[in-house]
């Protein structure tokens, strides 16, 4: 029972993750340092108490992270977005070299 709800759920965000491993699975370790300096900004500002500087600090990491994006789109290659092959139901959830039960 959880376990096809949790099918459904997954099958309802797939086509996001997989969008987002195909522009971002390629960037590098530093290209990720600006994003996660932006979010310790925020994080200072939330345990500081100041809601001011919080969302000032949210503004311009959303600013900074479309700027960000959209530079990433650009360089993408032209076409449409390359999908994984999917995997047979049977094969789910199998160990290599393992057969099915049953």
């Amino acid at each position: 029972m959880a376990g096809s709800h949790l099918r459904r759920v997954y099958d309802s965000i797939r086509p996001n993750v997989q969008r987002y491993e195909w522009i971002y699975g390629t960037r590098n370790e530093a290209e990720y340092e600006p994003s996660t300096t932006e979010h310790l900004r925020i994080i200072a500002a939330i345990r500081a108490g100041d809601p001011e500087q919080a969302r000032n600090a949210v503004i311009m990491h959303w600013e900074k992270a479309a700027a960000r994006t959209i530079a990433i789109i650009g360089a993408l290659p032209k076409g449409p977005v390359p999908r994984k092959p999917r995997v047979a139901k049977s094969a789910r959830g199998a160990k290599p070299g393992v057969k099915g039960r049953g």
